[in-house]
């Protein structure tokens, strides 16, 4: 039973972070516009560039959801908390990181556009272009380097919080010796 409900967990979570990767790829070409034609040139000048960006957003959330489900089921089902209320809160530990993670990114991605623009310059072949936005291109990058590295540092913690939970309910436990029939 373990074992179908870490296939579950895995495959929730590549649903919501597929979903969630589309959301935000929208989210990202709405509010800075200047990020994916920054990182993806030759599909904005396609004209595919929304397109371009949800789809690897979503792929980008399958691909993740998998590494993390796979994380927290392991590690959820080895501390024997692979249950409904551990998994949500797992998910939710995850979500938090991953929300400070972004936000940290998205605002260490804006400095380094606006006080260093040459390091995005020389880092995308699109840097020349006259259309480049540094500030835009870090935001988004940074924004989504750190919602990666928040999912994952928030799944090792919520194995964490399970190990330690399995650990206080060993300790809670009465040995044998004293228990007086």
């Amino acid at each position: 039973m373990t074992f179908i409900r870490g296939i579950l967990l895995v495959g929730v979570c590549c649903i919501l972070f597929a979903i969630s990767g589309g959301l935000v790829a929208i989210v990202c070409n709405w509010a800075i516009p200047g990020y994916y034609s920054g990182v993806f040139p030759s599909a904005h000048k396609r004209g595919d560039l929304a397109a371009t960006a949800v789809t690897v957003g979503v792929g980008q959330g399958i691909l993740f959801g998998f590494i993390v489900g796979s994380i927290l089921a392991l590690g959820l089902g080895r501390y024997r908390q692979l249950q409904i209320n551990s998994a949500t809160n797992a998910v939710a530990v995850v979500g938090i990181f991953g929300f400070v993670f972004a936000i940290g990114g998205a605002a260490i991605g804006f400095g380094i556009g606006a006080f260093s623009p040459g390091y995005y310059r020389r880092v995308f072949g699109s840097g020349k272009e006259p259309d480049f936005n540094p500030i835009d291109v870090g935001i988004g990058m940074g924004l989504s380097e750190g919602l990666m590295i928040g999912v994952f540092v928030g799944a090792l913690f919520a194995v964490f919080l399970a190990r330690r939970k399995f650990r206080r309910s060993k300790d809670l436990t009465i040995p044998d010796d004293l228990i007086v029939e």
